[in-house]
């Protein structure tokens, strides 16, 4: 399983596929887990956004000027209010995880995020 966070900026909300580029930081650990040390391909994957209507998507790889790249991305043509009341600067925390043969993308809001995190602290 991977987990980070991602803040919301002009490419998420103009681009109808909603781009979230994957830290470099976990791209050894997205090969390992999630491709099972093929990486280096664009791979289907199942995106449950905010208000958990799962959308079709896929796992981007891609060569840019600064190097290889991973990005998830909506596939069709999604409107954002499936991702919540977002906003440039909001933060997300995305999870990859592959259960079976499927993988997923679960997105969450900071909010309820926060929310979470507030309550597994007064436990």
């Amino acid at each position: 399983m991977i987990s980070f966070f991602f803040k919301i900026g002009k490419a998420f909300l103009k681009y109808s596929n909603h781009p979230i580029t994957i830290p470099r930081v976990h791209y050894t650990r997205l090969v390992d887990q999630i491709y099972e040390s093929t990486g280096k391909k664009t791979t289907k994957v199942r995106i449950i956004p905010p208000n958990r209507k799962i959308l079709n998507g896929k796992i981007y790889y891609g060569i840019a000027g600064y190097g290889p790249f991973y990005q998830i991305k909506v596939l069709g043509s999604y409107p954002s209010d499936h991702f919540g009341n977002v906003k440039i600067g909001s933060i997300l925390q995305v999870t990859i995880k592959k259960i079976g043969d499927k993988i997923y993308v679960i997105i969450e809001e900071g909010i309820k995020l926060a929310m979470k995190i507030d309550l597994t602290s007064q436990i």
